[in-house]
């Protein structure tokens, strides 16, 4: 059976690849956003968009508070591909939305975005 969190947080995934516990509020929303980050892909994702042209120490949360700004707010889950030898971020990551219609909201307008000073492409 799977340990319960403490209220407010929820289990992440580092750039490393390695699992963490997030806080809710770190997400940059009001009360949190209701984020379930994992290394395990959902089966049941409605929508998934990829966001490449990332500096390599972008967070899952960096990206997360970026996208919930933007206006997406059915975020289930930000997944980073990295580098096997080394462990640093490739540079981009798939976001996995509870509709595909926020998968294509980010895809439209993700080149608003300017995260550490790169313009990030869908």
């Amino acid at each position: 059976m799977a340990e319960e969190l403490p209220e407010g947080r929820v289990m992440g995934v580092s750039v490393q690849g390695k699992m963490r516990e997030v806080a809710k509020a770190d997400i940059g929303h009001p009360g949190g956003v209701p984020l379930k980050l994992s290394n395990v892909p959902d089966q049941s994702k409605s929508g998934a968009a990829y966001v490449g042209n990332l500096a390599w120490w972008t967070t899952d949360v960096e990206l997360a508070n970026a996208l919930v700004n933007m206006g997406v707010k059915d975020i289930k889950g930000v997944r980073f591909y990295e580098n096997r030898t080394n462990g640093q971020s490739k540079g981009f990551a798939l976001v996995e939305t509870s509709s595909e219609a926020s998968a294509r909201s980010i895809m439209a307008k993700v080149k608003e975005l300017a995260i550490h000073g790169q313009i990030p492409i869908a």
